[in-house]
């Protein structure tokens, strides 16, 4: 039984790729999909994220990761401005709950909310048109589970809604994800182990489904693909006790990790990404990393860029409460600074850009 399961799931995820989808237009749900990853963490690292394990953030990346999260979990993040539009703001909304190594389930809230806008109707021959909010919107509902030991699966539940002002088109899509741990050799002081990780986002390729607000117009609807996105993901984890030195914290932890990202529904938009962190005695984190990634064009190599790359870096907090004073609550913050890259040859970077993430754990 559990020898098929494993080959069940290493086939889908060998063989998924095979499928053939719809094309999915490149400048389409970027903000949302690629260019901010709601997890300081993940950003400081290479924006990658899909290896990682015991974080409830981790839905976003790779829905088997919330599979080893302890307790209860509370997670926010928060990041401004977007490139010179300080009233634009992403955040990210998450609570999980494991009830035993069968069962977690969480919930999420992903949002890019570019403020009020002005919107200009036909209707309105003077052109003052309507106002509202415009926002894109992903609520998630994750279960994950670990079916054999150091086995993780998950599958996420996505409802995606685009406030428009005077409409909010919605769709639903599924993403499925997998995590292997492999422990290597373990003593008193030195515990090893490797994360290989694979998911699939938007198994179903889902569109988003638009009316025209002209209804005189030859066409009255127009849908765009959502990005079916592919990421195969391993990291490497050292953590290192010194029981004379203190028998209750870790002296150091060290995690590098690599991914590589591809879209089917696409020619753009691979991207690698690779990142390390170095946590001393389990209080301050030190990250960096790097990505590369494959753009559009869109046919003019002499002012637009084909890729996009850079080093990222960041830091992050934590107060283990329940191994200092045996308080059952751990207490995370993250913090990174980015440059806001462009897509452009002829115009400038436009300054960085900020994100937060607060993580709450109750070990109950």
């Amino acid at each position: 039984m559990h020898k098929t399961f494993k080959l069940a799931v290493f086939v889908f995820i060998i063989l998924f790729p095979a499928i053939s989808f719809g094309q999915y237009n490149n400048s389409f749900f970027q903000d949302i999909f690629f260019y901010r990853q709601p997890n300081a963490r993940a950003e400081a690292m290479g924006k990658a994220y899909a290896s990682i394990d015991g974080d409830i953030s981790t839905m976003f990346f790779n829905p088997a990761g919330t599979a080893s999260i302890k307790g209860l979990e509370l997670n926010a993040y928060f990041s401004s401005p977007y490139y010179l539009m300080p009233q634009i703001k992403f955040n990210y909304f998450g609570l999980a709950y494991h009830f035993n190594k069968y069962l977690t389930i969480g919930l999420s809230r992903n949002q890019v909310n570019y403020g009020t806008m002005l919107l200009r109707t036909n209707e309105n021959p003077e052109g003052i048109g309507v106002s509202g909010i415009v926002a894109h919107s992903i609520y998630t509902l994750n279960v994950a589970s670990q079916p054999i030991k150091d086995l993780f699966v998950g599958i996420n539940t996505n409802y995606m809604v685009y406030n428009v002002i005077s409409e909010n088109p919605k769709t639903l899509f599924f993403d499925f994800g997998v995590i292997k741990k492999l422990p290597l050799n373990q003593n008193r002081n030195f515990q090893q182990s490797i994360n290989i990780a694979a998911n699939i986002c938007n198994l179903n390729n889902s569109k988003m489904t638009f009316e025209n607000a002209d209804k005189t117009a030859e066409i009255t609807k127009y849908s765009y693909d959502l990005p079916v996105i592919t990421r195969y993901a391993a990291n490497y984890q050292l953590i290192y006790k010194n029981h004379l030195l203190n028998d209750t914290l870790n002296i150091l932890e060290f995690l590098a990790q690599a991914e590589y990202d591809d879209l089917l529904n696409s020619d753009y938009m691979t991207s690698y990404h690779f990142g390390a962190e170095l946590k001393m005695v389990e209080i301050l984190s030190l990250r960096a990393g790097y990505y590369h990634r494959k753009i559009d064009d869109y046919g003019n190599p002499s002012y637009q860029k084909d890729n996009i790359s850079s080093f990222t870096y960041g830091f992050g907090f934590q107060l283990p409460l329940y191994k200092l004073i045996k308080f059952p609550l751990n207490i995370n913050f993250d913090y990174t600074s980015q440059p806001e890259l462009t897509n452009s040859k002829i115009t400038s970077d436009s300054g960085d850009y900020n994100s937060y993430t607060f993580r709450l754990n109750w070990r109950f």
